[in-house]
């Protein structure tokens, strides 16, 4: 009977150090359970709280990017603006500078072409001066070769005479042609005088180049009784050549 007592007093003191023992663990986890829900609640209100302040940073953010978008887009009509009078101002200037210059030019131009047809004018002057000059040479030595009873060079200088008289006559307003015919008709007079000498007909071939781009000089001419004298010569030293 004392060894039963004893043995349910042994089983009561482990069951009650058992029981003790699982108290104390259960409250070990509910403590524990306890702070991390603590934790996970502070950690909610600072994410909460960190979300609210992300959020108010965004609604910043974008009031900011409205403000210089609209900033943005304020000055680049500004700019446009600016662009558009400087253009226009340029515009204006070019086309009145432009006007300016083509007026000057339209000026220049008109005065280079009344210059230029003063020197024409005398160049034209100066140029039948010479070639009268150049003619009544020739006459001078057809004259001379004439008195000297020299019918082949009085000839030859009477053709070229004729030749410049006529491109004297040519550039002239006033186209007589009076005394170019007269030379020419000189001319024919010597060739006649000339074909009757044979003996001259070497020495006059040797001039046939010059004579006859002499000739050539009248081909244009319309004028009748300078194509008459330039025919009749022309047949004449043909049939004295062959």
């Amino acid at each position: 009977m004392k060894s039963t007592i004893i043995a349910f007093f042994i089983s009561f003191l482990f069951c009650e150090q058992v029981y003790s023992k699982n108290t104390n663990a259960n409250d070990s986890i509910v403590i524990l359970l306890t702070k991390k829900l603590e934790t996970s609640q502070e950690k909610k209100i600072e994410l909460e709280k960190t979300n609210k302040e992300l959020k108010n940073q965004l609604v910043i953010y974008m009031a900011k990017e409205d403000y210089f978008a609209a900033a943005l887009g304020d000055q680049s009509n500004r700019f446009v603006l600016i662009v558009s009078i400087l253009v226009a101002l340029l515009t204006i200037f070019s086309f009145s500078w432009y006007n300016q210059e083509k007026k000057r030019i339209k000026a220049k131009f008109k005065s280079l072409i009344k210059e230029f047809d003063v020197i024409r004018k005398e160049n034209k002057n100066l140029e039948i001066k010479l070639l009268n000059t150049s003619a009544n040479s020739y006459n001078t030595i057809s004259y001379t070769a004439e008195q000297n009873n020299l019918p082949l060079p009085a000839f030859e200088f009477s053709l070229y005479a004729g030749r410049d008289n006529y491109k004297a006559d040519q550039l002239s307003d006033e186209h007589e042609y009076t005394i170019t015919i007269a030379t020419l008709e000189s001319a024919i007079t010597h060739l006649k005088e000339v074909i009757q000498d044979k003996n001259l007909k070497e020495t006059i071939k040797q001039s046939k180049t010059k004579i006859l781009e002499a000739l050539d000089e009248f081909h244009k001419s319309e004028h009748n009784d300078i194509k008459n004298c330039i025919a009749e010569i022309r047949i004449l030293l043909k049939d004295y050549w062959t």
